[in-house]
């Protein structure tokens, strides 16, 4: 090979290597430019986060601050609260939702996690356990002594639900409850209305329990019954480690009236299309003996005494 075939070739070679260098930076250039720009395309089509509340350095009262729901709020069935809190023993807030009966409809708790020397923010969510019989109700927070259970704080937010039935008022519904059967304790001084389906309700001899027999067999069985008990008691209950079934209804007098319910509401007379559609779905969400004691008889209890 002469010299003049060698430059050409070892030329030939260089700039082989050259455009292979120059592909290959432009290859990689390429793809950090499609990927930057689809990154660039996927944070303008993603919606703005949305800011999280400022924590406040000092609340009004040293204690609450309250963010949701305001003030005359409307609320559905659930709804969220949350807000600041500083000075609550393990950060545990106790919440109850009342309606304007005094109707307790939802009891729970919030935590606010570390807020001994500074506001720190809670949130929980609430669900209604019965339906509301006024249109309007409170929000109580409440924070009781670690010492004897006393209450040294509430704070109480007045709101509106979004729906409610008015049992004492002669409808539930829309319906008329002329028909319903009333039932009076003398000694513990309150009253129930029944609805028809319970018309073959029998109540024990404690005059707190409500039975209805089944069905197929006639026999009776315990369905929801009223407890009434002290106001220590009653904190004692609200504090034990376990879970236990009572759900406050009012207090009165230094007592506090609550309602449980037992553990199957399937097969009792007066609810045959409810038993029907338990067996043919295998769900227990209609209109059954424990959903109508909650949300009817207990919506229209009242004392007489």
């Amino acid at each position: 090979m002469t010299d003049r075939q060698q430059s050409v070739f070892y030329f030939l070679i260089v700039f082989l290597f050259a455009c292979g260098a120059g592909l290959l930076v432009y290859r990689q250039y390429a793809d950090y430019y499609q990927q930057k720009t689809e990154i660039d395309l996927e944070a303008a089509a993603a919606p703005a986060a949305l800011p999280k509340p400022k924590a406040p350095t000092v609340l009004a009262d040293g204690r609450l601050q309250v963010d949701s729901p305001k003030e005359g709020d409307t609320v559905g069935q659930t709804f969220t609260v949350s807000g600041f809190a500083q000075g609550w023993f393990e950060g545990n807030i106790a919440i109850k939702v009342f309606d304007g009966n005094s109707q307790l409809l939802y009891q729970g708790n919030a935590i606010a996690g570390d807020n001994y020397t500074r506001p720190a923010p809670f949130q929980t969510s609430a669900t209604l356990a019965a339906t509301p019989t006024t249109a309007a109700g409170k929000i109580e927070f409440n924070d009781y002594s670690a010492k004897d259970g006393s209450l040294i704080y509430q704070k109480v937010v007045n709101i509106k639900f979004s729906s409610f039935s008015s049992p004492l008022t002669g409808e539930v519904g829309g319906g008329d409850i002329s028909g319903w059967k009333t039932y009076i304790n003398q000694q513990y001084g309150f009253e129930l209305r029944f609805p028809p389906k319970w018309a073959a309700m029998k109540v024990e001899k404690d005059g707190l329990s409500f039975d209805l027999p089944y069905a197929d067999t006639k026999e009776y069985s315990f369905v929801c019954g009223v407890q009434v008990f002290t106001q220590k008691v009653w904190s004692d209950l609200k504090n034990s480690d376990g879970p236990h079934p009572f759900m406050e209804i009012d207090e009165k007098n230094g007592m506090v009236y609550a309602y449980d319910c037992g553990q199957d509401d399937e097969g009792f007379v007066g609810f045959e299309d409810y038993n029907n559609a338990v067996k043919t779905t295998g769900y227990r969400n209609g209109d059954g003996p424990y959903k109508e004691f909650s949300d009817m008889v207990i919506g229209g209890f009242k004392f007489t005494k």
